[in-house]
């Protein structure tokens, strides 16, 4: 009964309810999965497909396991001989747990515009526009009122006023994005839910707020042999109502060693901390990163070492991502290998 109790304190509780969002780690290192201004602009050729998938909490598989999956497809386009291009992209992603059919799910097309500065520096703007699902069996679900004598009868009301099993609602993002990939610099800011999209399985009419978010790199000689990059994502959880004071800071070095003109390996160590109304900040996650990549493909191991209160119950999760980069090369872009 206590997993089913941790399961409706993240769904229904006021305080948590309001705006939980995917939650992968390696979107610090592919900022298009929280930032429509980041398409197109991470690969020399002119298209790029990545996948991701997550698993979470102690047993992978089973009822006690939340699952995470993310696609993403970027295409680039040059217009002018002065470098300024603009980028197509389609973000999908889902997570949710076997336990009670719960589910998260969003479909975004992105489109961004990126102006040439001068010297390899881009300032980039983009916005998004979807489809946001989220689901719930309840009858899937056991309550407290369907026990009597210490039995479980399914036939007993469960006293639970649940309005259906989910829905799909309209979700819009914004974002810019500051970044010279020559140097391995980037400073980027986006905005979810802009339009406060309802979220609630009950009747009463709960919304996300809008979610602000602000990234990073700063990097030492990303084109010499041993370079080391230091990124940082920080998320606001929602910019008013009860999730207005909780953030998110995940941040870290990641060094990279480059043997040969296409090939480099990246190793990180990246911590994740937080705060809620009137708590003090905590270090929640230890995050150590490794990635193997090559001209076309990269592949990216993490793993989420929980360290907080609660890894009794929601143990660490591992990520892995695979990006492949396809198509023309074009001068639009000047990137650093190993970025």
């Amino acid at each position: 009964m206590l997993r089913f109790i941790y399961l409706f304190a993240f769904l229904f509780g006021h305080k948590f309810a309001q705006g939980q969002d995917f939650h992968f780690a390696q979107a610090i290192q592919q900022p298009f999965l929280v930032n429509p201004a980041s398409a197109g602009h991470q690969t020399a050729q002119s298209m790029r497909l990545a996948i991701l998938t997550r698993a979470q909490w102690a047993n992978p598989g089973t009822t006690q396991a939340y699952q995470g999956f993310a696609v993403t497809l970027e295409w680039r386009h040059c217009i002018s001989n002065a470098q300024h291009f603009f980028a197509l992209g389609l973000n999908m992603q889902s997570d949710g747990s076997t336990l009670g059919g719960f589910s998260n799910r969003q479909l975004m097309p992105a489109f961004a515009y990126h102006v040439h500065l001068d010297r390899d520096w881009f300032l980039a703007a983009g916005g998004s526009i979807g489809a946001l699902n989220y689901s719930l069996r309840g009858d899937h679900l056991r309550f407290d009122a369907q026990y009597q004598n210490g039995s479980f009868n399914p036939g007993r009301d469960d006293r639970e006023d649940l309005d259906g099993d989910g829905r799909t609602v309209m979700d819009m993002g914004a974002g810019v994005e500051c970044y010279n990939n020559r140097l391995g610099m980037s400073f980027g800011f986006s905005w979810l839910h802009l339009n406060q999209p309802v979220y609630s399985f009950l009747e009463e009419e709960n919304r996300l707020g809008t979610s602000f978010i602000a990234h990073g790199t700063v990097s030492s000689n990303p084109r010499h042999k041993k370079a080391v990059a230091m990124k940082w994502l920080l998320r606001r959880q929602s910019l008013s109502g009860n999730n207005s004071q909780q953030w998110t800071l995940l941040a870290g070095p990641m060094g990279q060693q480059l043997w040969s003109k296409y090939g480099a390996a990246q190793f990180g160590l990246y911590l994740r901390c937080g705060s809620q109304p009137n708590n003090a900040l905590t270090i929640n996650a230890i995050v150590p990163t490794m990635t193997y990549q090559t001209r076309e493909w990269s592949v990216s191991l993490s793993y989420d070492a929980n360290v907080s209160g609660l890894r009794t119950r929601f143990a660490g999760g591992m990520e892995i991502w695979l990006s492949y980069n396809f198509g023309n090369f074009d001068k639009c872009i000047n990137c650093a290998f190993g970025r």
